[in-house]
């Protein structure tokens, strides 16, 4: 399996970003020169391939992010967004908009990005945004869509770290898997964890305990609703005692 996979990395795929494709695991491999993402996919494999990376205006033409930028235009609930980094004009639009349609959008982000302009913009049109308030870095990057789609990986939602950098970028759908990332989401957004306030040596999965969603309602940092914690903190998470 480890060999299958570090084959299929291998693969130069479309030429504004590569793309490398899976078939779910219980449907017939796809053909290993393809270069249209098939209809079974389970999980995407994406990497930037910046033309020319000293020029701060290179986006190509068909670029990583509006991968990215589909699938937020697509969701129909919420959109819940980790980044070290965020100045990514695109990005930034994309979250505004599922805002004004209606859609629980929030986003995590290190006390450094603040003052970017287009986390700036988010705040202002009403976007609730929380950072780590600490020297040490919030160095998460991950977007979980409607609980149910995972983007994550190396890249930063930033102009520098999708055109100008090598990075890669992986699209999940997975439920299960998005949950566990809302549960970590939720520890910084909603209960202002981080680092070593972080709860340590949690299971990753435990669907069984973990409602869908983010949780919404009650007073943030910045005045925007938000629900009580749902987390037992005498347990594990799943169940178990501490």
């Amino acid at each position: 399996m480890i060999r299958r996979t570090l084959l299929l990395l291998t693969l130069t795929l479309l030429t504004a970003c590569e793309v490398v494709d899976f078939p779910t695991p219980t449907a017939a491999p796809a053909s290993s020169n393809t270069t249209t993402p098939s209809d079974d996919s389970w999980y995407r494999l994406y990497f930037t391939n910046p033309s020319d990376k000293d020029d701060k205006d290179n986006r190509p033409e068909e670029s990583i992010d509006d991968y990215v930028v589909a699938s937020i235009a697509s969701a129909a609930r919420t959109v819940d967004a980790a980044t070290y980094e965020f100045d990514l004009p695109s990005m930034a639009g994309a979250l505004i908009d599922a805002h004004n349609r209606g859609l629980v959008v929030r986003l995590v982000t290190d006390t450094d990005s603040m003052e970017e302009e287009e986390v700036r913009r988010l705040i202002e049109a009403g976007v609730e945004v929380v950072d780590d308030q600490r020297s040490a870095i919030m160095h998460d990057k991950f977007v979980v869509v409607d609980g149910a789609l995972v983007w994550t990986g190396s890249m930063n939602l930033t102009t520098s770290d999708t055109y100008r950098n090598n990075n890669n970028l992986l699209r999940i759908e997975s439920a299960e898997l998005a949950q566990a990332y809302l549960r970590e989401f939720d520890e910084m957004f909603v209960d202002d964890m981080f680092g070593p306030e972080s709860p340590r040596g949690w299971p990753a999965l435990c669907p069984d305990k973990w409602e869908s969603g983010p949780r919404v309602g009650g007073p943030g940092r910045s005045g925007a609703p938000r629900l009580p914690p749902r987390r037992d903190w005498t347990s594990d998470g799943c169940g178990r005692a501490r």
